[in-house]
C-alpha cells in the first residue's frame, strides 16, 4: 500500500531513505507507480493524477488501458490507495490548501470535510486501508484518522469525522493503514513505529496477538525509516537496509522462510540487508534493493511475485518454496527481468515498479487492465494476468 507526492513515494509499502542522490533526485520529478485494489495510479510531474484499472475515480469503470483523470481534482500533491479496500484518496492543493478527496470504486472523489462541515484542509501523508484514512496534519505533525461513510459506526477508534488518535502525539512523520489496524511513525527523540486496531493476527506487532481493537502503543526496539501494511501483516524497513515484518503468515508474506500462522513480533525478512524500499500487499510482500533488482515473497496466485512463472516445480531456492494452491515463496525471490527499479509498490493482486529508463512495469492480475496493458496469460479461471514484469 501507497502514498505518493509528486512522484516521490513518502508512505507505505516504499521506502527510499536509503537511495542515493542522484535517485532521490530522480524520484523527485518522475511518476512512481501505485498499485492498489484491481487499479493503478500514478502522479505526473504536472500534479494531474492518472489513474486505470476499476476505481479511476471517474465515473466508470475503465478496463481499456487508458488512463483516467479522477474528476474534479487539480493539483494534486500525493495520493493513497490501498490494497485491502477499493479505496483512494488524495491531497490537492487547488482551492484550499492540503485539502482531502476519497473516493469508493468508481465514484467521483468527494471532500472529507470536519464534524461540522467545512473541508478538512493543510494536511499531509495521507494513508487509507480498510476500516479508513488517516493524515497527517502540517501545522503540528499529529494525525487524524476517520472511518468511510459506508463502513457502520461500530469501532471506537474510528470516527466518523476526522479525530486525533488516542495514545499518539505529535511529531508523526508516517503513517500506513491495513485491513483492520494502523501503524505510524512517529520521531520525538526518537523513532518509533505506533500501532493500533484489531490484534487477533498479530498486526500490532506487541509479542502476542490479543483479538479485539487495542490503541496506539509502540513496538519496542524497532527503529524503522518507513512501514507498510497489507490486509493483516506489515513490514517495516530498518535504517541498515533490513527488514522486518509481523502478523499474518499464512502465505509466507512475512518472508521468515515459514508459514507460521501468526508472528507477532517484528522478525527478520530471510537473506534482505540491503533493501531500499518495502511494500506489503494483500498476502505477499516485495522490496528493491540496493542494486536496483527487485525481490517479492508470499502467495504467488495470479503471478503477483513476478517471477516468471506459476510455481509447480523447486525451481526457485526448493527450501523456499511450498507447493501448494496457490503456490507461495516464503522468502524473497527475484522480480524476473528488472534492474534499475527505484520503487515498488504491492496490491491486492498485482504489483508495480517504477525506475530509471522506465515509467512503469508492473505484473500480476489484469482482470481489470491494471497492468495498462493487454495481456493473454490467464492465470485461475480465465482470469488475465502477466507472470513477469510488464511492458
Amino acid at each position: 500500500m501507497n502514498n505518493l507526492r509528486s512522484g516521490l513515494v513518502i508512505v507505505a509499502l516504499i521506502g527510499l531513505s536509503s537511495c542515493t542522490e542522484p535517485a532521490q533526485r530522480f524520484l523527485a520529478t518522475v511518476p512512481v507507480p501505485s498499485a492498489g485494489s484491481l487499479t493503478t495510479c500514478l502522479l505526473a510531474v504536472d500534479q494531474s493524477l492518472l489513474c486505470w484499472g476499476a476505481n479511476t475515480g471517474a465515473g466508470a469503470e475503465a478496463t481499456t488501458f487508458v488512463p483516467a483523470k479522477p474528476t474534479m481534482l487539480e493539483s494534486v500533491k500525493e495520493f493513497a490507495q490501498s490494497a485491502s479496500t477499493p479505496v483512494v484518496c488524495a491531497i490537492v492543493d487547488a482551492g484550499s490548501p492540503g485539502s482531502v478527496w476519497c473516493w469508493v470504486g468508481t465514484a467521483a472523489p468527494a471532500p472529507v470535510t470536519n464534524s461540522n462541515g467545512t473541508p478538512l484542509t493543510g494536511m499531509r501523508g495521507i494513508a487509507v486501508g480498510g476500516p479508513g484514512a488517516c493524515a497527517i496534519r502540517s501545522l503540528d505533525a499529529t494525525l487524524l484518522c476517520w472511518r468511510y461513510p459506508q463502513v457502520p459506526g461500530t469501532s471506537a477508534l474510528w470516527q466518523a469525522t476526522p479525530s486525533s488518535v488516542a495514545n499518539l502525539a505529535g511529531g508523526v512523520t508516517q503513517v500506513t493503514i491495513g485491513g483492520e489496524f494502523a501503524c505510524a511513525l512517529q520521531t520525538s527523540g526518537v523513532t518509533q513505529v505506533f500501532c493500533w486496531g484489531e490484534d487477533g493476527r498479530g498486526q500490532l506487532g506487541r509479542g502476542v496477538a490479543t483479538p479485539g481493537e487495542q490503541r496506539a502503543a509502540a513496538i519496542p526496539n524497532l527503529n524503522a525509516v518507513r512501514i507498510s501494511a497489507g490486509v493483516s501483516h506489515t513490514c517495516a524497513l530498518l535504517a541498515g537496509g533490513s527488514i522486518r515484518c509481523w502478523g499474518t503468515n499464512v502465505f509466507g508474506q512475512l518472508g521468515n522462510g515459514s508459514t507460521a500462522a501468526i508472528v507477532p513480533t517484528p522478525t527478520a525478512v530471510t537473506g534482505i540487508s540491503n533493501a531500499t524500499a518495502v511494500s506489503a500487499g494483500f498476502d505477499f510482500s516485495c522490496a528493491v534493493l540496493a542494486d536496483q533488482t527487485a525481490r517479492c515473497w508470499g502467495s504467488n496466485d495470479l503471478g503477483k511475485l513476478g517471477i516468471g512463472l506459476r510455481i509447480t516445480s523447486a525451481t526457485w531456492n526448493p527450501s523456499s518454496i511450498s507447493l501448494g494452491s496457490p503456490a507461495i515463496a516464503t522468502s524473497p525471490i527475484p522480480v524476473r527481468g528488472i534492474s534499475t527499479a527505484l520503487s515498488i509498490s504491492a496490491g491486492t493482486s498485482h504489483a508495480c515498479v517504477g525506475g530509471l529508463g522506465l515509467l512503469q512495469r508492473c505484473w500480476g492480475n489484469n482482470s481489470k487492465g491494471e497492468l495498462l496493458v493487454a495481456t493473454t496469460t490467464m492465470c485461475g479461471a480465465g482470469i488475465p494476468c502477466s507472470l513477469e514484469p510488464v511492458p
